[in-house]
């Protein structure tokens, strides 16, 4: 038995497959970001953690505000968290 491909088919086969290789494309973007996201997040956690251990001068708490902090700016964001503890 053999399968035969009309045009319109063609075409529409032709559009799905580009559409649902536009959105892997899209979405490896985006998942890129989130996990990048999540790896500062976790990193800025276990560094507050780590120098509320060795300097509790100014003790930063890991709450929900402080890990956006992290997660969105990085490193400046954790040095700004303990500048902004350290002088309040």
């Amino acid at each position: 038995m053999m399968f035969v491909l009309d045009t319109a088919t063609a075409i529409v086969l032709g559009i799905a497959l580009c559409a649902l290789l536009l959105l892997a494309l899209i979405f490896r973007k985006m998942l890129k970001d989130a996990l990048r996201l999540t790896l500062r997040a976790v990193c800025g956690m276990i560094l507050i953690a780590l120098i509320n251990s060795l300097l509790p001068i100014a003790p930063v708490g890991i709450n929900v505000v402080t890990v956006a902090v992290c997660a969105l700016l990085g490193l400046p964001g954790l040095a700004a968290l303990y500048i902004i503890a350290w002088v309040f």
